[in-house]
Formats: C-alpha cells, structure tokens, sequence
C-alpha cells in the first residue's frame, strides 16, 4: 500500500505529512505532521519523529530524528541521533557527511 510512496512495504510513514514524489529509502519511519522537502534524500534506516521540518538538499541516512526537530542548509546526516525539538542549519556549500549525538533543545548553526 506504500510503495508508491517509499518505493517498497519495508517503511512506515505517515503519507498526510509528504509530498509522493519524495524519494524515500527502505526501512524509514516517518512521524506525523512532518515536512520533508521533496529534493531532501531520506534514508536508509531512518526514523523521524512527529512535526520535524527537513528543508530542500538535505540528506540523513542511518540515524533517529527525534520530534520536533528543523534541519536545513543542505546537511549530510549519517549515523546520529539528534533529540527533540533541535534545530541544525547548515552550509549548503559543504556536502561533507557529518555525524551528531545531540541532547534536547540543541541548536546548531554550521
């Protein structure tokens, strides 16, 4: 019933909060009420947690974004864990693959 939309049954993903023609990996779980640009590259083995904002080239693989979260700038997001309600604004210039471990409320400015 999702594979339209995550391209195989192995995501879980609340389909009112994206746009279909994202390009979703295997194995994701997508939150309620999140806005996920449709250039953003999610996945694999994604979990994003309920209203989290990712903006346009951003891409995240391997890790757990909690609630709440913005993330913007183009960051390449590998192997985190960023906690709830952060906010992670990057160089769109630099598409370096980077690696957080975030407490609650962090907010970072690349």
């Amino acid at each position: 019933m999702l594979e339209h939309i995550c391209g195989t049954t192995d995501s879980i993903v609340d389909k009112s909060s994206l746009d279909c023609s994202l390009a979703l990996r295997r194995f994701c779980i997508i939150g309620k009420n999140c806005k996920i640009d449709e250039s953003a590259d999610v996945g694999p083995h994604v979990s994003i947690g309920d209203d989290t904002i990712i903006s346009s080239d951003v891409v995240i693989e391997n890790s757990i974004i909690m609630s709440g979260c913005k993330i913007n700038g183009g960051l390449n997001i590998k192997d985190s864990i960023i906690s709830a309600n952060c906010h992670l604004h990057g160089n769109n210039k630099d598409k370096t693959k980077k690696i957080f471990l975030l407490g609650e409320g962090t907010k970072i400015t690349l």
